[in-house]
């Protein structure tokens, strides 16, 4: 790449895709010299990449042209995020859309624990109980129009954050469904508390189907 020039914003391409990603050095005060360097330019020859991650793409020109590249630092900049990504599910391959689905599997994690005395269930179990619902707005202090709602996902490519600053139906029902199933069948919805009732109490529960 070095000293190369691309011409990717190229008119009436039939088929095009180049993707790069890149926190830009150039110019920089770190002693660390990066091996490439993309100068992405506007007309007016200004970088728009200087140190900066940066997403430019000629697929949809109107929305990501060059000069409108996306550094990350505007107002809906969010990153790092207090509450971590972990417990959150990428939605599909071929992008970075992360949401709070696995919210859901809480109950279905902990019953395969107690069907296999496999650990490893329990602890995602725990993980998807605790971790997810932390994004949830309990007391009011993340901004959302009413308290206990949850965002449903954010693009976490790049080193941003970028939330979508939505709250659907199926995000509460996601939360709330295996809550609902764990206390109908062992008293209690915290896993927590379930672990610490007989274990053979919690294996016969668990295994009781009129549920």
């Amino acid at each position: 790449m070095d000293r190369l020039h691309w011409l990717t914003f190229v008119p009436y391409a039939e088929a095009r895709y180049v993707r790069v990603t890149i926190t830009a050095m150039n110019g920089g005060a770190d002693a660390r010299a990066s091996i490439w360097s993309l100068d992405l330019l506007g007309a007016d020859r200004k970088n728009f990449g200087l140190g900066k991650p940066v997403s430019a793409s000629s697929w949809r020109n109107e929305i990501f042209r060059a000069d409108k590249a996306m550094d990350g630092r505007g107002p809906d900049y969010r990153s790092p995020v207090a509450e971590g990504l972990i417990g959150r599910s990428i939605v599909a391959t071929g992008h970075t859309y992360a949401d709070m689905y696995m919210a859901y599997k809480s109950s279905q994690y902990y019953r395969l624990y107690l069907f296999t005395g496999d650990a490893h269930y329990l602890h995602v179990a725990l993980l998807l109980q605790h971790n997810v619902n932390r994004l949830t707005d309990w007391d009011g202090t993340k901004g959302y129009s009413h308290p206990g709602l949850i965002e449903e996902g954010a693009g976490v490519a790049e080193f941003v954050y970028r939330p979508i600053d939505v709250w659907l139906t199926w995000c509460t029902v996601a939360q709330l469904e295996p809550l609902s199933e764990l206390e109908d069948r062992f008293g209690t919805y915290s896993i927590d508390r379930i672990e610490e009732l007989p274990l053979q109490q919690r294996i016969d529960q668990n295994r009781f189907r009129n549920f």
